[in-house]
């Protein structure tokens, strides 16, 4: 990430954080050049949170017992949640590793290199935005009180999540695009 605080608030920190779990945290521009050829350091193997499946991610016990949004229903949330991202995400799916966020993005190819995407933003080379999988917190409370909304504002909060979960990785081409959207949803929730 480009900052400690705004890597810290990483969803992909949050089974991490919940387990006590330490992390590197690599905020400098020339760690992303590093990262490029160094793949391990002593006995340690050098992983990327945000990968799909990292060892010490596993959610917490009290965290996993967390009453989910059952499987029917949240089946059909993803794929309205599909219906609405299209072509912008791969799939869209459940975590097992998001404790606190509503949504994290992840690589859809195991072999993709964020490193690169990084470096390429730090040389202002042209890079298209990769399209990842969005994964979902089945236990989230944003996400039960989503399936009892429907029409236009439904679709406007999935938008908001996916915006939000592009901002959080630094990948949004244009955050000032929100504000009119955060205004609608702001509006839904005063009219309550």
């Amino acid at each position: 990430g480009e900052d400690p605080k705004a890597v810290l608030r990483s969803p992909h920190l949050d089974a991490f954080q919940a387990n006590g779990t330490e992390v590197l945290l690599l905020t400098e521009p020339m760690d992303s050049f590093m990262l490029m050829g160094l793949h391990k350091f002593k006995d340690y193997d050098l992983k990327s949170v945000s990968g799909a499946e990292v060892d010490g991610a596993e959610q917490p016990k009290a965290e996993s017992e967390a009453e989910k949004i059952p499987e029917g229903d949240f089946n059909a949330l993803v794929e309205t949640f599909k219906q609405v991202l299209g072509e912008r995400v791969t799939d869209v799916r459940a975590s097992s590793r998001l404790v606190t966020s509503v949504a994290r993005l992840v690589d859809a190819d195991e072999n993709s290199n964020p490193e690169l995407q990084r470096v390429y933003k730090y040389l202002g080379k042209e890079y298209e935005v990769p399209k990842k999988v969005l994964e979902l917190n089945p236990s989230h409370d944003m996400l039960k009180s989503l399936l009892k909304t429907e029409g236009e504002l439904q679709t406007i909060i999935i938008e908001q999540v996916f915006d939000s979960a592009l901002l959080v990785e630094g990948l949004h081409p244009d955050p000032s695009s929100m504000a009119a959207r955060v205004q609608q949803i702001m509006e839904a929730a005063l009219k309550k």
